[in-house]
């Protein structure tokens, strides 16, 4: 980037040669002059002090301190705009950064800078997420401890959160060398003792509201992490493999339908499909629809003609799939056999009620329910039912008062409960087999089938999760929903395709699981009766505990007496207590963040709390939505004004780069470069901004290198410069076009840097350092300087659509020039003069001309030859195509014709001839009437020096 605005425009090539020895100072050994040489001197070339090479890696450091920690409390003391706050989301205080970090913090500094350049006083506290999981986890591990069990929570708890501690400072310095200003001094912590003490009133509040209870239900549960978790900590994976199960269920007491249609003295059985085998232990009935039919059918010619079998009549192709058996030949490898059914009868669904099944485990008689969820559309019609381990099911079966039986524990195995045979077998792996056996065994395993499909897996540590029935403390989000989504219409979200996503995810939870089953975090305020269990929810008990965190922290919850979390007036009322160990979801810890800014910079006038949110597509179902849920629940409105979303990073083979994953890549080494630094150089900060900056941030990223501008590489580059650089070398100082050209330059210059500065600060630093003595009321930053002050005269339409037909033209006359250096007729297109040819008005020639090119062009006859960079460049008219193509031809092998079409404009023919005249050895246009004389142009500048 330096190197671009600081290289010379292009000039005579021995020019910069010697202009540099007669600036250095240095004496050089003389020279013979060659004659297009000794006229170096008389042009104006450019010189600047600054550096050809940027070396960002050492020279941005020198300007780091006045774009960072003394720009940030300027701008909030001197800035006249009002307060703009663009809210940080907590990454986890675990680690390095990685790109995707860095990603999300440049996307938020770019927005602030920019709002600092227009004016406004910017707020900007970064944040840490402390509590949770992977910490614990890291803490775990530093202990060396395999069996948490053998740990008090406190043992835990310290050395969890000194780990949190020292992740911050590294992570605290890492985002420094980024160069982001903000008010790292004064960042939150979700461990902070002020931060958890409003945490805690946001649960009080919504306790207030009726919204937090308690309930024994499935929850998603994590045998891996042994907690509990919320649909925002899953994973879903579509090729997970299940042992899935088609098994037949005895009935043993039929209802009167039933009996009606059964044969005599047979054994039915009700079909039942399950992909989860392992559930059948916690089977409480079976579901069926009360509108669909059910057929019973036998295989015909079978050994046991009493074994009857009953699915959904909808079904029956099915079932013939999972009855057909495999004959093995040794002639002729396995082949299937067909089967068929003869059918016995037919029952509605709602004619089973009264009906009870044989347990096909236990033997214990259970009942057949109706359930408007199940369908025909697959299985068999007919739903394994275990209230204990799925939401469907618990639902179905609370109203009728069947228990949420979970014979499984903490870690994914069966509890005593499920029976000896299947007591201490993790339920997914050797647990599943041993159900799979038994039901050989007992003659109930109609087919075992390879099942792929979709599944959820827990976030962190990749492995599957289970639905498992505990008493958990949810958030009754289901009855603030329509508000939520009445909240997000008043948002502005970018991109706009990102409001369907986080609408579909508020729309699709009823409840939010916050209690956790770790010793690191905030603690669930409750206590609870030691002889029947309820829970002391009150105004006065959660208050009280609020003044003891707000007193001691967390930790007073493990440090402190029950006797003094306990509010005085329950201490003497005859009951025990014993206080809860679970813990808030840390989705809950960062998503009352916006509490902080509500109490330290209240803007009631406002329909939000914060300016902007901006965080990865995947907060959607995590902070975005966490925060949106709270600040409903409390203040009826969004926390955020815009919601602006990123894509993840992603690596070679397209995956999201995660730590987890270990498929990062460290900021640090393009900033400083790697071991090798021929293979990894430092680039700096500002390119790995720059990066940032030209990625198209909403739609998932693949890292490359940072590509120029557009405008810098084609405008101005390549078509500015070029057009300009001969009158900025060769015309007098102070001649008008001259003047009028810096004039432009220093604007371009301007308006560029202060464009640049938010994307790489420390380049326009350095630009703006080189520059602003030429300022009428130069700034010590170039972001006190303000924004762009561009006056409306600028945006002048007739002109661009001009200059956009300029340019069309500049592109055929380069691909004439293009013919003639291919012919050898020209070497530089400074050897050619183009003369284009536009047809009279009155002109009756087929291919009529429209006025406007003809009256475009004469306007600016005087400037084509510096546009198509030739030594000239003339207009003429003629009658007719033929008269021109005529005379352009004639005799000439050296001159090149080209017709020129432009839509809405007109046409118009482009004749390029190699210039007659001589090449003048100060500007090296064929200008000049003698060889090596000065043309008409140059001589009048010389002779003034």
């Amino acid at each position: 980037m330096a190197t671009t605005t600081s290289t010379p425009l292009k000039g005579p090539a021995t020019t910069p040669s010697l202009s540099t020895a007669a600036t250095s100072g240095v004496k050089k050994k003389a020279v013979k002059e060659k004659p297009e040489s000794k006229y170096a001197s008389t042009l104006l070339l450019p010189k600047t002090a600054f550096p050809l090479r940027s070396e960002a890696a050492t020279r941005e450091a020198s300007f780091r301190q006045r774009s960072t920690t003394d720009l940030y409390p300027w701008q909030r003391e001197n800035n006249p705009g009002e307060l703009f706050v663009l809210h940080d989301g907590p990454p986890y205080a675990n680690g390095h950064l990685h790109l995707g970090h860095a990603l999300n913090k440049l996307i938020k500094d770019f927005i602030n800078r920019h709002r600092v350049l227009k004016g406004f006083k910017v707020d900007y506290r970064p944040g840490w997420d402390c509590h949770g999981l992977p910490i614990e986890l890291k803490a775990l591990a530093e202990l060396r401890i395999k069996d948490r069990s053998t740990l008090s929570p406190m043992d835990i708890r310290t050395v969890a959160q000194a780990s949190a501690k020292a992740a911050i400072a590294i992570q605290k310095s890492e985002f420094l060398s980024y160069g982001i200003m903000g008010d790292f001094d004064n960042g939150y912590q979700t461990m902070d003792k002020d931060f958890e003490t409003r945490q805690l009133k946001v649960f009080y509040e919504m306790m207030n509201k009726g919204l937090i209870y308690r309930a024994n239900k499935p929850v998603y549960w994590s045998p891996s992490s042994q907690t509990a978790l919320a649909e925002s900590e899953l994973e879903y994976r579509d090729d997970h493999k299940s042992r899935s199960a088609w098994v037949g269920f005895e009935v043993d007491q039929p209802s009167k339908a039933l009996s009606d249609v059964m044969p005599k003295d047979a054994s039915l059985q009700a079909v039942v499909w399950t992909t989860t085998p392992w559930t059948l232990p916690a089977n409480r009935c079976v579901a069926v629809h009360p509108k669909l039919s059910y057929t019973l059918f036998r295989e015909s010619n079978a050994a046991d003609s009493n074994k009857v079998y009953m699915a959904a009549t909808d079904r029956m192709e099915e079932m013939k799939k999972r009855f057909t058996k495999t004959v093995i030949s040794s002639d002729e490898g396995s082949t299937p056999t067909p089967v068929s059914f003869e059918i016995l009868g037919q029952i509605m669904g709602q004619d089973l009620v009264g009906a009870n099944y044989k347990h096909p485990l236990t033997g214990e008689s259970l009942p057949f329910i109706t359930a408007d969820y199940v369908s025909a559309d697959s299985g068999s019609g007919l739903v394994h039912t275990a209230p204990g381990h799925g939401m469907d099911d618990y639902k179905a079966c609370l109203p009728l008062g069947i228990e949420a039986f979970c014979p499984v524990d903490n870690i994914g195995k069966f509890t005593a409960e499920a029976g000896q045979e299947l007591e201490g077998l993790q339920v997914q792996g050797e647990g599943t087999a041993k159900v799979l056996e038994i039901l050989q065994e007992k003659g109930s395993l109609i087919q075992e089938q390879a099942y792929v499909h979709k599944y959820p897996y827990d976030w962190r540590t990749k492995k599957p999760v289970i639905l498992r029935a505990t008493s958990q403390w949810f958030a009754n989000v289901g009855t603030i929903k329509d508000d939520a989504m009445k909240a997000i219409e008043t948002v502005k979200i970018v991109p706009e395709t990102a409001r369907r996503r986080l609408e579909g995810f508020v729309l699709s939870r009823t409840e939010w699981c916050i209690s956790r089953q770790r010793s690191w975090g905030v603690p669930i305020p409750v206590l609870y009766e030691v002889d029947t269990d309820e829970p002391l929810l009150t105004k006065a008990s959660v208050q009280h505990i609020i003044e003891k965190v707000r007193e001691h922290g967390t930790d007073a919850w493990w440090t402190l007496s029950t006797e003094d979390l306990l509010a005085p007036e329950y201490r003497n009322n005859g009951k025990e207590y014993r206080r809860g160990f679970d813990t808030m979801d840390v989705w809950f810890d960062s998503g009352t963040s916006w509490t902080m800014i509500e109490e330290k910079m209240p803007r009631p006038h406002l329909p939000f709390v914060a300016d902007v949110y901006s965080e990865g597509s995947d907060q959607h179902r995590g902070w975005f939505q966490s925060s949106l849920l709270t600040s409903v629940a409390l203040t009826g409105k969004a926390p955020y004004g815009t919601l602006i979303t990123h894509g993840f990073l992603l690596d070679a083979k397209g995956f999201k780069q995660s730590k987890s994953l270990g498929n990062t890549v460290e900021p640090a080494i393009v900033i400083n470069g790697g071991k090798n630094l021929q293979k990894d150089p430092a680039y700096g900060t500002d390119v790995l901004r720059l990066w940032a900056a030209s990625s198209e941030y909403t739609r998932d990223i693949a890292i490359v290198f940072t590509q120029l501008q557009y405008f810098t590489s084609t405008t101005l580059s390549s078509f500015y410069f070029d057009v300009i650089k001969d009158s900025l070398y060769s015309d007098a100082e102070k001649s008008l076009q001259r003047r009028s050209i810096q004039t432009v330059l220093f604007h371009t210059l301007n308006a560029f840097t202060k464009s640049v500065s938010p994307l790489a600060p420390h380049l326009g630093e350095e630009v703006y350092e080189n520059y602003r003595d030429c300022l009428t009321a130069p700034q010590p930053s170039v972001f006190r300087s303000g924004w762009l002050d561009a006056p409306e005269t600028w945006n002048d339409a007739k002109l661009r659509e001009e200059f956009s037909v300029l340019k069309q033209l500049r592109g055929e006359a380069n691909q004439l020039l293009e013919q003639a250096r291919s012919s050898k007729v020209i070497r530089s297109s400074l050897e050619a003069t183009i003369e284009i040819q536009v047809l009279d008005s009155d002109s009756k020639d087929e291919v009529s001309s429209s006025p406007v090119l003809g009256q475009l062009v004469e306007s600016y006859r005087d400037d084509l030859k510096k546009l198509f960079i030739t030594s000239d460049a003339s207009v003429s008219r003629r009658s007719s195509v033929a008269e021109a193509a005529q005379e352009a031809m004639e005799g000439d092998a050296s001159v090149f014709v080209r017709d020129v079409l432009i839509p809405r404009v007109g046409s118009c023919r482009m004749v390029m001839r190699k210039a007659t005249m001589h090449k003048c050895p100060r500007c090296w246009t064929f200008t000049s009437p003698e060889v090596d004389t000065l043309c008409g142009r140059c001589g009048p500048v010389v002779a003034a020096l």
